[in-house]
C-alpha cells in the first residue's frame, strides 16, 4: 500500500515542481527547470518500465516519489495508491465518531491552494459533508484559494492569525492565538446552538 496525501500529477501546473517547489524556495525559473527534469525522469522510467503513470493522481507526491513507485508497481505482489486520510480515518474510527458528532472541526497549518489536492482538511470536510455535519476548518494561515477549495462542501474556514505577520512572528506568538481562535469558535457555536 502506497499512502499518499495529495492528488497532484507529476508534471505541469498542478505537478510536483509547480505546487511544492515554491514553498521550498524555488523561483519560477527553478520550477521550470525542475519540471523539465521530472519530464526527462518520467520519459526514462516509462520507457524502461513500460508503465505510464505521470498523470496518475498522487504521482507528484513527495517530489515524484509517488510516480517512481507507481512506475514499478508490477514488480510488487500488491501495490496500490490510497489516500492517506482514508487510512488514518479508518484507524481512528472516524466514521463511528462522526455518527455521534454535531460539529466537525479540522485544521491545517495553512489552508491554501494545496488544500484542493487532498490535504487532511479536505478529506475531513468531504466526510463531514457526506454525513450532513457542519464543518469548521482552522488554518494557521488562510488564503482565498484555500477558502474556495472548501467552500463547495459548506465549510467555514477560520484563520488563527489575527493580523498580518510573517511566519516567524506567528510561530513566536506560541499557542495564544490558537487558544483565542478556539474561544471565538466556541462563542460562535454557543450563539448558534443557544
Amino acid at each position: 500500500m502506497l499512502i499518499c496525501d495529495v492528488t497532484n500529477p507529476l508534471l505541469g501546473p498542478s505537478g510536483a515542481a509547480a505546487i511544492y517547489g515554491p514553498q521550498k524556495g524555488a523561483t519560477p525559473d527553478d520550477v521550470e527547470f525542475l519540471d523539465d527534469n521530472l519530464r526527462n525522469y518520467a520519459d526514462a522510467l516509462e520507457l524502461a518500465g513500460g508503465r505510464r503513470e505521470r498523470d496518475t493522481p498522487g504521482a507528484g507526491a513527495a517530489g515524484g516519489s509517488g510516480f517512481g513507485l507507481l512506475s514499478i508497481a508490477d514488480r510488487f505482489r500488491s501495490l496500490e495508491l490510497v489516500p492517506g486520510i482514508d487510512v488514518v480515518m479508518s484507524a481512528a474510527d472516524f466514521d463511528g465518531k462522526l455518527e455521534r458528532a454535531g460539529l466537525v472541526i479540522t485544521g491545517e497549518g495553512r489552508i491554501d491552494a494545496q488544500t484542493a489536492f487532498g490535504k487532511t482538511a479536505l478529506g475531513v470536510a468531504r466526510r463531514a459533508a457526506s454525513a450532513a455535519r457542519p464543518c469548521i476548518a482552522v488554518g494557521g494561515g488562510v488564503t482565498p484559494e484555500g477558502i474556495d477549495a472548501l467552500a463547495p462542501l459548506g465549510v467555514v474556514v477560520v484563520p488563527v492569525v489575527e493580523r498580518p505577520q510573517t511566519v516567524e512572528e506567528a510561530m513566536a506568538a506560541g499557542t495564544a492565538p490558537l487558544v483565542r481562535c478556539g474561544e471565538r469558535i466556541a462563542r460562535l457555536v454557543a450563539l448558534i446552538s443557544g
